[in-house]
This record gives structure tokens, sequence and C-alpha cells, in this order.
């Protein structure tokens, strides 16, 4: 099997939310998808807005991609969760 990369964007629902608390919660969240390596950017939005980009790897047979957006959905203080990319790995 395979290694897909995917690139998860979270937008908070206001420039006042912590991004650091916010991205803890996400974390804890990932945890029960046994996800774990995860990287993080802050891309500036507008405004003082601005979105967390996560990066992190799956096997290429893993189906739950949409319950993930859904469970971080769930967190209070996020707007959206969308799977904005999806590459396989290579090496």
């Amino acid at each position: 099997m395979g290694t897909m990369v995917v690139t998860l964007k979270i937008m908070p629902s206001s420039p006042e939310i912590n991004l650091d608390y916010l991205t803890e919660r996400i974390k804890e969240k990932l945890k029960t998808f046994n996800i774990t390596n995860l990287k993080k950017e802050i891309k500036p939005i507008a405004f003082g807005l601005n979105s967390i980009h996560l990066y992190f790897t799956v096997n290429e047979d893993f189906e739950n991609l949409e319950s993930i957006e859904n469970k971080i959905k769930e967190i209070e203080g996020v707007s959206s969760a969308e799977i904005i990319g999806m590459s396989r790995a290579l090496g």
C-alpha cells in the first residue's frame, strides 16, 4: 500500500481564537484516527483572520477522510474544516 499526504484547512470562527490552543484540540481529535505525524502552517486570509493548514499522512486505503472533517467541525471555535489536497507520497 502507498501513502497519501493530506492537506486539511481549518477556518476559526473569529480572529480572536487562539490558534495554538485550537491546533492542540484538533490534534487530540486526530489521534482517534491514529493520525499523529502532523505539520502545521498558519496562513493569513484577511483582516487579521488566519487559517490553519495541517499536513498529515495516511495509507491509501484510508476511507474516513470525510469523518475527519466532521470531527474537526465539532470543535468549538472551528468555523469550517475541509480537505483541500491529497497526493501520493513518493519515496
